[in-house]
């Protein structure tokens, strides 16, 4: 199988559609999109269900809340994709989003790659966005210019074992990254700007900031160690 996308849901509410609709379009016919239900309450997991059974690419993992880090180690492992792809429930992937991640990977050699974003707000209407810049002693500094809903990775960081930190529950990206350059993994952020980031009161960045900062001050701490 070349591309497996995986996908950690809780109560994605209104913006699941277009979420979904964002990545079934670009999917081809032996390509997967795997979902892991965290615990929703909303009707969201009613709506997954129904695109399981809609649509044979799409595979459902229920569960009870865990919450996200455990949620994607769940769909690391079940994932068979030669290549693996990151997707937030209330985000949006621009058309060429994939295959030109699976170009890009291969071209230049990478393990890791982000797709450069642009904001948008509840509604959809784009905000104001910096360039997305990138190098690794950016990362050893504290600063984290990877959007991780649009990552993709190759098969060797999930063989090789590299997992998210179950104990990390805001910061669980940059200690990924960080773990990644530990064991000689090659990253970067692609200039193409091919996802659509929402924001809104319930999204991480914008609940949970405090607790964010303080997680990312010890995943670079570990790191140094």
């Amino acid at each position: 199988m070349r591309l497996s996308i995986i996908m950690s849901v809780r109560n994605a509410g209104g913006f699941l559609e277009e979420a979904l609709e964002s990545v079934l379009t670009q999917l081809g016919p032996e390509d997967e999109l795997l979902i892991r239900d965290d615990g929703s309450t909303d009707g969201s997991r009613e709506r997954l269900e129904e695109a399981t059974s809609q649509d044979g690419r799409v595979g459902l993992i229920l569960g009870e809340a865990r919450g996200l880090a455990a949620s994607l180690n769940i769909l690391l492992v079940t994932a068979k994709g030669e290549f693996v792809a990151r997707m937030d429930a209330d985000d949006v992937s621009l058309p060429g989003r994939f295959e030109g991640q699976i170009v890009e990977l291969k071209d230049r050699q990478l393990d890791l790659l982000s797709s450069s974003r642009a904001r948008m707000d509840k509604g959809g209407a784009l905000l104001p966005s910096e360039p997305m810049m990138f190098s690794e002693r950016d990362l050893e500094r504290g600063f984290n210019g990877f959007t991780h809903g649009s990552w993709m990775m190759t098969r060797r960081l999930v063989d090789v074992g590299l997992r998210y930190d179950e104990g990390m529950t805001s910061a669980q990206d940059y200690d990924f990254l960080l773990r990644t350059l530990e064991m000689g993994g090659r990253l970067g952020v692609s200039s193409s700007i091919t996802y659509h980031q929402r924001v809104h009161d319930a999204s991480v960045s914008e609940s949970r900031k405090g607790e964010q900062d303080r997680q990312r001050i010890l995943a670079l701490a570990r790191y140094w160690r």
